[in-house]
């Protein structure tokens, strides 16, 4: 698994330096868990770390079936969103930067606002509006 993250450059981290309960492996297990959106991880992780470290900052747990490309394992979890709904249905993503181009910025409100209708339990009906901030010209009202 190794060999196949550093060949498509993801971040990889061995189960041997998280090893152990001692107060500097507890330490890099904590900015592990802060640091990070999400986690891919063997389903033995539970003899490394503590679910605790997770259950802090809320950072999801993926876990690799060895037979599934890990490339396409990342990829598909680097798009995925998720919202917590509250009561009121007012809800901000940030959706891009500048240097972003446009196709990629149009991609992440179409895919968090996708799965901000299936969270609803009318769907689009509703939605009432739905404006496009920047911080660098006047808000677009889209819908």
């Amino acid at each position: 698994m190794e060999e196949e993250a550093a060949k498509h450059e993801i971040p990889f981290i061995s189960f041997d330096t998280v090893a152990g309960k001692n107060v500097e492996k507890n330490k890099l297990k904590k900015k592990i868990a802060k640091s990070n959106h999400g986690v891919i991880t063997l389903t033995n992780f539970n003899r490394f770390f503590e679910i605790s470290f997770f259950n802090r900052k809320r950072t999801p747990l993926y876990f690799y079936k060895p037979g599934t490309d890990l490339k396409t394992c990342y990829e598909e979890i680097s798009r995925t969103c998720k919202f917590k709904l509250r009561n009121n249905t007012v809800l901000s993503f940030a959706a891009g930067y500048v240097e972003l181009g446009e196709e990629k910025i149009f991609q992440n409100v179409q895919t968090g606002l996708d799965f901000f209708v299936t969270l609803l339990k009318k769907g689009v009906s509703n939605i009432a509006s739905v404006n496009i901030k920047s911080n660098q010209s006047k808000a677009i009202k889209l819908y």
